[in-house]
């Protein structure tokens, strides 16, 4: 593994670790997601709950700047998130930049939410809620499946 891919691991494990202090009851996190009908395609993470979706991925800070190419490719996962769910508004889906090994980051670019591993749980739970348990129940449902046939191979 090369310097830069285990760095990457090492990040997206932060993220995921961090993500495990969301209230287990009220939130739902799927990890490393494959888009259906894409074979390179992923996303790091999907947090559903009651302050709504979140397609979050995850970077390095190189010299305190934020990349453009980041901020675009994670507001059209969420948008491609969006497109996957029924049962809610695609506005209630959020993209959101986590930066690795930086305690400082918080904000917005854009309309992508911008926070560090170390303030991630904080910020998503402290939005407003805007989904009801039933909701968050439903999400979780049609992503599982509509992502599960994205890994699942299919007959001839």
């Amino acid at each position: 593994m090369s310097g830069i891919s285990f760095a990457l691991a090492t990040a997206e494990h932060a993220t995921a670790e961090a993500l495990k202090a969301l209230p287990p009851r009220e939130w739902m996190v799927f990890q490393d997601v494959c888009w259906p009908g894409r074979r390179h395609t992923d996303i790091d993470h999907i947090a559903i709950g009651p302050s709504g979706v979140f397609g979050i991925d995850t970077l390095a800070r190189p010299n305190g700047r934020l990349r453009e190419s980041a901020v675009r490719g994670v507001a059209v996962a969420a948008s491609q998130i969006a497109g996957l769910i029924c049962s809610v508004p695609r506005i209630l889906v959020t993209p959101v930049l986590c930066f690795w090994g930086d305690d400082e980051s918080t904000g917005w670019a854009g309309e992508v939410r911008v926070c560090s591993a170390g303030n991630l749980a904080a910020t998503l739970a402290s939005r407003p809620v805007v989904l009801t348990p039933e909701q968050v129940r439903l999400v979780t449902l049609e992503l599982d499946i509509v992502l599960r046939e994205a890994v699942v191979p299919h007959p001839a």
